[in-house]
């Protein structure tokens, strides 16, 4: 496997700024029809940068919050959508149950909206800082030597993300289940704080789950036990929707990462 070259990464690096740029145009002077053509764009350059992940030594990066942020907003607030709709114009049953027709007027009027617009123009944002990223590392590690060991990594920003992580657990289970805590979070300034809750987590646990990747087997472990108490905070908050998709996907990825290594021991 190689690492990223050159010229590909500027591509990409073009191709989302791009996407970004037509997103905030849209946005700003109220244009139509934009919606499917910088979905799709923004989902090949995507599956590009995906495809080149898998096929390079630096698989890790896959795990940048960035990325896994970018992809799953991408793929849960546009593309699935808009899949949807198409195959289903109208509402289905489930489970014999009757399929509620609020919701699934709402997924279809979403799709071409501003609000898709917007998701567009965040994912778009996301792979741009990405690729960004990963072409600055890249580089510079091209005039360095290969002998990189552990102590070259933030090890005081793996500290960082760990405190995040449990102090906005705490306050998920302060918000939840105190009586002061309800009181404070269900309005005004702390219901703003309180939404703000699960994009911290989200990015927190990602973040934590690229850098333990990286790190030695002991930080691997402990990450771990960090990132599952992340799933049980959210899960008891009942703000998992979002966070709880980012944080499966970064916590299975770090799991393939962790087999990989193993493997290479092997």
């Amino acid at each position: 496997m190689n690492t990223f070259g050159e010229r590909p990464q500027i591509l990409l690096i073009f191709w989302f700024s791009v996407v970004c740029t037509l997103a905030i145009s849209a946005l700003t002077w109220s244009l139509e029809n934009l919606n499917a053509t910088l979905r799709w764009a923004l989902f090949c350059g995507a599956v590009l940068q995906l495809i080149k992940l898998f096929t390079s030594v630096d698989r890790h990066y896959i795990l940048s919050p960035f990325f896994v942020i970018g992809f799953i907003t991408l793929a849960f607030y546009s593309v699935i959508p808009s899949l949807y709709g198409q195959v289903f114009p109208e509402p289905i049953a489930y489970f014999l149950t009757k399929a509620p027709r609020t919701s699934h007027d709402h997924a279809i009027t979403y799709i071409g909206s501003q609000a898709e617009i917007l998701i567009l123009q965040f994912s778009a944002f996301c792979f741009f800082a990405f690729s960004l990223c990963v072409k600055w590392k890249s580089s510079a590690r091209a005039g360095q030597t290969q002998g990189i060991n552990a102590s070259g990594d933030p090890n005081y920003l793996l500290a960082v993300l760990h405190f995040i992580v449990y102090a906005t657990a705490i306050l998920f289970i302060v918000s939840q289940w105190t009586v002061l805590g309800q009181a404070f979070f269900s309005s005004g300034l702390g219901a703003e704080f309180r939404h703000a809750l699960a994009p911290v987590m989200s990015f927190s646990t990602a973040a934590l789950a690229y850098y333990s990747a990286r790190n030695t087997s002991s930080l691997k472990y402990f990450g771990l036990v960090t990132l599952f108490a992340a799933l049980g905070a959210m899960i008891v908050s009942g703000l998992a929707a979002t966070a709880v998709f980012i944080f499966l996907v970064a916590i299975s990825l770090f799991l393939i990462t962790i087999k990989i290594s193993f493997g290479k021991l092997l």
